[in-house]
């Protein structure tokens, strides 16, 4: 099935084939690419809003692994998820690991690249906005869509390039003369890390490899980036944080912060998302392009107008009354920041959180820290984990997830199968309830069904 109006280009130069075009990152690539005015394909399972998007701007799209347009092809760009016996990795075509694609677009730039376990995308967002916003014409490849700019990838004709630094497959390894934010490190990618020691040691690589050590801004308030005693520059909100942030307070949509540096106070700083969380990705925005030479009343103007992202506590309508917002948190210490958000922000309201977890080896390698993560919330419906192409582990569902919540008397929890999560809010919602959709999988969809309704 072809969903493109336009052909696919036969020309075999600057033609690139994505396997797996619909996700987040590949269909950041092939937006770079098609605003260069170079001919993009792709197959993917189903359709999406980003494939629509990109079909919209041009791209030739099939939904099967059939080998239609791949002729036409000069490159095929592949994840860490495709392994050469894949039916569209054809031996007489060059492929490239999305990573290289990338490395290759940013190769004229200054790359300002942020990693972490989490905060990636809210913190590059930021940073892609805040360079938009003044000016700065900035190219960038992000894990979310940036509310003003509307997509997750876009060329720009300025100096910076800002991007995620994936740390999960250890490509991150790859980059070169960058710029950097750190956010935090936890265990989590252990598939693919074995264990913490060694993921700590794959940061620490990072960290080495920026050549300047007033660009490299780093999380002090973590407990591992602090112990590390990374070279660069330190922020948070803890004592002895370089650009440190004080004064933190949250009113209605808005978090409100002060922020120190270099023996100046900047008073009243606004960013459009709720949580402490959030207020500290700013504080290494705000350093960041602080040392890039932006005037300091420009950025807190850019701050102001920023509306966030899509799938980070995104109102998406109401159900019987009560108000749906729709999160993309996934590992724990996320899903914790973001409930705690929530209760500051309505106090007077049941928080009731409809959980997916995402990949059987995270639910497995965080159970624990699974159980603990939801205090915040009021109610759990938990429903089957995404498995995002994972075989299944013997004894790690959501129904054991559930009752170990129980056994702990933390919150009230319970498993319900994604067809029957309807029926299920229907018995508990009304105007005093707020709901929240959690998780990297499919759950967005039930969201958008949820208030459709």
């Amino acid at each position: 099935m072809n969903l493109s109006k336009s052909v696919f280009m036969k020309e075999k130069n600057d033609s690139f084939f994505f396997i797996g075009i619909g996700g987040i990152g590949m269909s950041a690539l092939a937006h770079i690419l098609l605003e260069k005015k170079q001919s993009v394909a792709g197959s993917d399972k189903v359709s999406t809003k980003l494939i629509q998007n990109l079909v919209k701007r041009g791209a030739s799209v099939v939904f099967s692994e059939s080998s239609k347009y791949l002729d036409y092809a000069c490159t095929i760009v592949y994840g860490s998820a495709i392994t050469n016996d894949h039916p569209q990795m054809k031996k007489n075509i060059p492929s490239m690991h999305r990573v290289d694609l990338l490395c290759d677009l940013m190769k004229n730039n200054h790359p300002l690249l942020v990693t972490g376990t989490h905060g990636k995308t809210s913190t590059s967002s930021l940073l892609a906005w805040t360079l938009s916003y003044l000016e700065q014409k900035p190219s960038f490849a992000i894990g979310g869509i940036v509310k003003g700019l509307e997509k997750n990838g876009g060329y720009g004709t300025g100096d910076y390039f800002v991007a995620e630094a994936d740390e999960s497959d250890g490509s991150f390894d790859k980059y070169n003369n960058y710029s950097a934010i750190i956010t935090n490190i936890e265990e989590e990618h252990l598939s693919y890390w074995k264990d913490l020691e060694a993921l700590k040691r794959g940061f620490s690589n990072f960290i080495q490899k920026i050549p300047k050590h007033r660009f490299c801004f780093y999380c002090s308030d973590d407990p591992i980036l602090s112990a590390m005693n990374s070279r660069g520059i330190s922020y948070g909100f803890e004592e002895g944080a370089t650009v440190q942030g004080k004064n933190f307070k949250q009113k209605s949509d808005e978090s409100i912060f002060d922020i120190e540096y270099k023996g100046n106070t900047y008073r009243n700083i606004i960013i459009s998302m709720p949580g402490k969380h959030q207020a500290l990705n700013a504080i290494a925005v705000f350093g960041l392009c602080i040392e890039l030479g932006l005037a300091s009343a420009a950025i807190m103007e850019a701050f102001a107008h920023f509306k966030g992202v899509h799938r980070r506590a995104d109102f998406k309508g109401q159900f019987k009354g009560a108000l749906v917002f729709d999160d993309y948190a996934h590992h724990p210490t996320e899903i914790s920041a973001t409930l705690q958000a929530f209760k500051e922000k309505y106090p007077s309201k049941q928080i009731i959180a409809v959980f997916e977890p995402h990949k059987f080896t995270r639910t497995k390698d965080l159970f624990e820290e699974f159980i603990l993560c939801f205090k915040s919330a009021d109610m759990v419906f938990v429903t089957d984990i995404y498995s995002a192409g994972e075989s299944e582990i013997e004894g790690i569902t959501s129904a054991n997830l559930v009752q170990s919540m129980m056994e702990r008397n933390l919150c009230q929890a319970r498993y319900v199968r994604k067809e029957d999560l309807k029926k299920a809010l229907e018995d508990k919602v009304g105007l005093d309830e707020i709901i929240l959709t959690i998780g990297a999988g499919t759950i967005t969809n039930f969201a958008d069904e949820l208030v459709s309704l």
